[in-house]
């Protein structure tokens, strides 16, 4: 379909407002859909109204913001439920299937697993998870990562919603990820999306000397190229999208692969 510029604006416009965006307008999507008797889930809820995850997860809520908004019963909360629920959309760009099920097996369990009873891939996983969901809790950086574990698995409600959100996201999954040939026991795949935290997390990055699992939260990590001692490689970070908003003209350098040895 091809519109002139004014209609088509106008157009999208009247598109954007009969979507209801605002946390009131989820709120009587949700009570329209209570009222037909239509089950209450967060895939449904997204059917519904014609929204996506992005949309829900905006500006810091979550879907248990939502239900809690619209008075829906929810599980029993934790001691560090706001800042849990707030950490619900860094998880957005999950895109790995192997680790994705894994995180629905272990939530779906009234206790976390022990990472003394995972073999290290899986318990680098763990870690993952956890170095993002609680790396606002300044009270959580101290914890190994089975106390950690222990203290993210009493917000249940937290535990419920990532349950929903995973099974989405494995709907969503465009690519076919594979397991890097160079290191087999690092818990990524090639051409799925991770964050910085997630990548330190899965190749064992921790303090000098320190045991990995001893800590839940990785080190800082500000420059581009890091040294990882656990698996004796290095690992560089670039930004191939640089927007004008980021980057100033004397840095949007025009970096891409040459070859597959040669950056």
């Amino acid at each position: 379909m091809s519109l002139e510029g004014v209609a088509r604006d106008r157009v999208l416009q009247s598109l954007k407002s009969a979507v209801p965006r605002g946390l009131n307008g989820m709120v009587n999507e949700i009570r329209s859909m209570r009222q037909s008797g239509e089950p209450i889930s967060l895939a449904n809820f997204l059917s519904h109204s014609g929204l996506d995850l992005e949309d829900v997860y905006s500006h810091g809520r979550s879907w248990s913001d939502v239900l809690e908004f619209a008075q829906e019963p929810l599980e029993h909360s934790g001691l560090y439920e706001t800042a849990l629920r707030q950490a619900c959309c860094r998880l957005l760009h999950l895109d790995d299937l192997a680790r994705l099920e894994d995180y629905i097996d272990w939530l779906a369990k009234p206790a976390p697993p022990k990472t003394n009873q995972l073999e290290n891939t899986k318990a680098r996983q763990l870690r993952m998870l956890l170095s993002v969901m609680t790396t606002s809790i300044p009270q959580m950086k101290l914890l190994t990562t089975d106390e950690a574990a222990m203290v993210f698995w009493t917000h249940a409600q937290v535990r419920t919603e990532l349950i929903e959100l995973f099974g989405l996201l494995k709907e969503r999954i465009q690519h076919l990820g594979y397991v890097m040939s160079e290191k087999s026991t690092i818990p990524l795949r090639v051409h799925a999306r991770y964050s910085r935290l997630e990548i330190q997390a899965a190749f064992g990055d921790s303090a000098m000397g320190v045991e990995e699992h001893t800590e839940t939260q990785v080190p800082s990590w500000r420059e581009g190229v890091k040294f990882m001692h656990k698996e004796k490689c290095d690992v560089f970070l670039i930004t191939l999208n640089k927007t004008e908003k980021r980057f100033s003209p004397t840095t949007r350098y025009r970096d891409y692969a040459i070859s597959r040895s040669l950056f």
